[in-house]
Order: structure tokens, then C-alpha cells, then sequence
């Protein structure tokens, strides 16, 4: 009697099975990992894209009522920028609520005074008004719109 070596068909189907079922789990598993990945990058750049957002809008807020002709090392409350001489007329925080906050500044670094010279030379005789600036937060969809106007 001779010895047969090799491997039956039953036996050649069940290794062909375990193996596709191996296949498989794998399979999911990377694709799972992948999925997970993906939306961890996405909730990275959406954090990012927030903290940028976010401090802009901090710098606004603490630039408001910059005033770029002042040329003492006193700080003038806005509402004195007006009466001084080659002084911006600066509002600052306009109105704050839960909801809403309005600032006024110079964000395009172009004065407001007319009779300031030294405006007038920088800017050839057309002094630009301030830009205010409106941050609203929207409740129901959870974002903040900001409109400069």
C-alpha cells in the first residue's frame, strides 16, 4: 500500500475558509482604524479652524480703541480720544450681551481725524472712518458670525 501525501479537498476547503475568514476580520479592522483616523482629523482641523477663529477675534477685542497717533505713554479712555488733539475718535466695546459683541477700531490702520496732519499726509487728504466690528452667536446652529462694517 502506497502512502498518499498532499492534502484532500475537505481539508484544502476548510484552510480556504479560515483563510477568507482571517481575510475579513482584517479587513475590518483597518477599515475601522481608518474611519476612526479620519474623523480624529477632522475634529483636529475643525479645533484648529476654532482657534484661529477665536483669536482673531481676542486680538479685535483687545485692539479695540487702538489709537495709532498716540504719541504719549498715557492711555486715553476712547471717550477722550476725541477731545485731544491729533487723536482718533475710538469707540471700543460698542455693546456686549450674551449673544452679540460689537467693537470698534482701526483694523485697516487708516485714521479718522481730518485736521490731524499727520493723517492727512499718510492718507493724501482722505481720512477713512473706523470699521466696526460684530461678532453674533447664533444659538440654534452654534456659530459665531462676524460682519465688519
Amino acid at each position: 500500500m502506497m502512502k498518499s501525501r498532499g492534502f484532500t479537498l475537505v481539508e484544502i476547503l476548510v484552510a480556504m475558509g479560515i483563510g477568507v475568514i482571517m481575510l475579513g476580520a482584517i479587513y475590518l479592522a483597518i477599515n475601522s482604524a481608518q474611519r476612526s483616523a479620519s474623523g480624529i482629523e477632522r475634529k483636529v482641523i475643525a479645533q484648529q479652524d476654532a482657534r484661529a477663529a477665536l483669536e482673531l477675534m481676542a486680538m479685535e477685542v483687545r485692539m479695540a480703541s487702538y489709537n495709532m497717533n498716540m504719541t504719549t505713554g498715557n492711555w486715553l479712555l476712547w471717550s477722550d480720544c476725541a477731545t485731544v488733539s491729533g487723536f482718533q475718535n475710538y469707540r471700543g466695546i460698542q455693546n456686549a450681551t450674551p449673544t452679540a459683541l460689537t467693537v470698534e477700531m482701526d483694523i485697516n490702520d487708516n485714521c479718522t481725524v481730518s485736521n490731524d496732519p499727520i493723517c492727512m499726509r499718510h492718507y493724501a487728504g482722505n481720512p477713512n472712518p473706523n470699521e466696526v466690528i460684530t461678532y453674533n452667536y447664533d444659538m440654534a446652529n452654534m456659530r459665531i458670525t462676524r460682519e465688519v462694517s
